[in-house]
């Protein structure tokens, strides 16, 4: 008995110091640049007293369009053509084409209404049958869940939608790989597709 209550007195005695706790990490979303010019097609909503948007997205559907996107630097609606004005606001939906700095889209060409605009057809692999991704339908809303959790769809730019063909589908505004490659690393290489508002120009 002495024995054990002199181990127990000495363990007391000697107890470790508590670790620190460990940092946060941080998942931070790639953020990719460039100087080539890209484009892309959305609306352009410029609200009085309120800079014009590169709306990418989903646009709420009322009276003057609602929605979120980069803003536009140099923006000349004097070269916008279709463009429709009520109350305070002013829109048209258009390609645009400019630079990327991470923040705002630059425009380096007069936009073109979408109405005249014959836009190249994309097909994303990850959309083709033949090639299905791994999540079943549970496992692909777990992954959409996270994602959204995760990242801040303002300040990563990142737009989650619907689960199609075994991936999780999120839309960015402008990935060059780095976001798609960041996401396989982080849920596997046939979970996540990754799509691109903003594409270079063919």
């Amino acid at each position: 008995m002495v024995s054990c209550l002199f181990l127990l007195t000495a363990c007391a005695g000697a107890t470790a110091p508590m670790p620190a706790p460990a940092a946060p990490s941080e998942d931070v979303l790639p953020q990719p640049v460039t100087s080539d010019e890209l484009v892309g097609t959305g609306l352009v909503v410029e609200r009085d007293g309120e800079g014009p948007v590169f709306c990418l997205g989903a646009v709420g559907d009322s009276a003057v369009p609602a929605c979120l996107g980069p803003r536009l630097i140099g923006w000349d609606w004097g070269a916008a053509e279709q463009s429709k004005t009520l109350l305070d606001a002013t829109w048209g939906e258009y390609a645009v084409h400019g630079i990327w700095d991470g923040v705002a889209f630059t425009p380096t060409r007069d936009p073109i209404p979408l109405s005249v605009y014959d836009r190249a057809a994309y097909d994303h692999p990850r959309g083709d049958a033949d090639n299905p991704g791994s999540l079943d339908e549970a496992e692909a809303l777990r992954v959409l869940d996270d994602i959204s959790k995760t990242y801040d769809s303002d300040s990563a730019h990142i737009e989650v939608m619907a689960p199609i063909n075994g991936y999780t589908w999120v839309q960015v505004i402008y990935d060059d790989g780095q976001v798609q490659a960041y996401l396989d690393e982080k849920y596997g290489s046939r979970a996540v597709a990754v799509t691109s508002a903003l594409r270079p120009v063919d």
